[in-house]
């Protein structure tokens, strides 16, 4: 996946007339962070071909996100909230739309296999109205994923989940650079940050201020603590 120096659209505020360039690999857990109102949102929308940037250019795997988003989104999987689910059908259900809607072959192999991989059984069955908030969140990482995407974009996966929930997530996201996938994430819980990324783009006031790995960004910052680095990057 590769952005570079594109610029918002001038509806937002904290991104007007800001350049961002930055690039994620294949093979790669990459970082997103920033304080509330970065801006972090607003890019990865941009990335997915969801709002136009004002200019600039946007690519993955060589494909224009801006001239050919939909080209684009099938090679991706987006998790940007857990919206949209469909109250009436069940965990399972939601899941396999999302398969059929990718045209998948294999559309119930794949609802199980993504399923097994959430450790998503106990909940698989019941429909989705009255669902938590770490429930939701889980149903809609699996419909991202279903379709075993080269590229997941992910905003703030682990709002909502619970401590094992949030294991059981890290431990894919691994399985998933192990495959050679590309995984761009945004967050806040800098303990989970600092165990999986291979590197970090810092966002702030619309613009980056670090790129590079942890280790780096606590030297860069005078640093032993990677919160602490974190907030220093950012001027906090």
């Amino acid at each position: 996946m590769k952005s570079t120096a594109f610029l918002s659209t001038t509806s937002e505020q904290v991104l007007a007339n800001k350049e961002i360039s930055f690039q994620c690999r294949t093979g790669e857990i990459h970082g997103l962070l920033g304080i509330n109102g970065a801006g972090k949102s607003t890019i990865l929308k941009m990335l997915c071909g969801l709002i136009k940037p004002d200019s600039g250019s946007i690519e993955v795997d060589g494909i224009d996100v801006i001239t050919s988003p939909q080209q684009a989104q099938r090679n991706m999987g987006i998790f940007l909230d857990s919206d949209g689910l469909y109250p009436k059908l069940s965990a399972r259900e939601n899941i396999a739309l999302y398969g059929q809607l990718h045209q998948l072959d294999d559309v119930d192999s794949a609802t199980e296999q993504v399923i097994d991989d959430l450790h998503m059984r106990a909940i698989a069955d019941r429909r989705t109205e009255g669902f938590s908030t770490g429930q939701r969140m889980k149903v809609a990482l699996a419909r991202a994923l279903i379709h075993r995407p080269k590229y997941v974009v992910l905003d703030e996966p682990t709002r909502g989940l619970d401590v094992l929930s949030i294991r059981i997530l890290r431990e894919y996201l691994l399985t998933l650079k192990a495959r050679g996938c590309c995984v761009l994430f945004s967050s806040h819980v800098m303990e989970e940050v600092e165990k999986i990324t291979d590197r970090l783009t810092i966002i702030n006031n619309g613009q980056v201020c670090f790129q590079g790995n942890t280790e780096a960004l606590k030297a860069h910052s005078s640093s032993t603590d990677f919160e602490h680095a974190f907030v220093k990057a950012v001027g906090a």
